[in-house]
């Protein structure tokens, strides 16, 4: 008797999912690394002499935002990663001859292209190229004001 009962609840149908309000999905931002140059190839303009035991990284980026919403960044939330896990910001100390990667409020639909610069420890292993940005909003607009009224 308790199997007929199981094997009944099984096949019966299933009550329908309620309305769906709304969803919010995660933006479209694309980071891509055109350029890795380890050591940098070019010519710094700053600083004026290279700092001992400090190697020079550089790496020319490209930021689009693809999503309905504007994208905050710093040219320091690029960063590179050593293989002990240590991160190193993009330095504003370094520059070289290139355009650089200017922070700024992306706004949807854009792009924006640039070089950043590292100075790392002469015995660091790269193993990555990160962008470390703020995290994005996620929003579901509901279909009128909610005042908390019954009604």
């Amino acid at each position: 008797f308790l199997v007929a009962l199981a094997q009944e609840n099984q096949t019966a149908t299933p009550s329908a999912p309620p309305e769906l309000i709304g969803q919010a999905e995660m933006p479209q931002w694309l980071f891509t690394v055109q350029v890795f140059q380890d050591p940098y190839a070019g010519v710094l303009t700053r600083p004026a002499e290279p700092e001992p035991g400090i190697r020079y990284v550089a790496a020319e980026v490209v930021i689009e935002n693809q999503s309905d919403q504007p994208l905050d960044f710093t040219a320091s939330d690029v960063r590179v990663r050593d293989e002990q896990g240590v991160e190193y910001n993009a330095d504003s100390a370094v520059v070289g001859e290139e355009p650089k990667l200017v922070s700024q409020n992306l706004p949807d639909g854009e792009r924006t292209r640039g070089w950043v610069w590292f100075s790392i420890p002469e015995n660091a292993a790269i193993t990555e190229v990160r962008f470390v940005t703020a995290p994005p909003q996620l929003r579901v607009q509901l279909p009128s004001p909610s005042t908390g009224a019954a009604d």
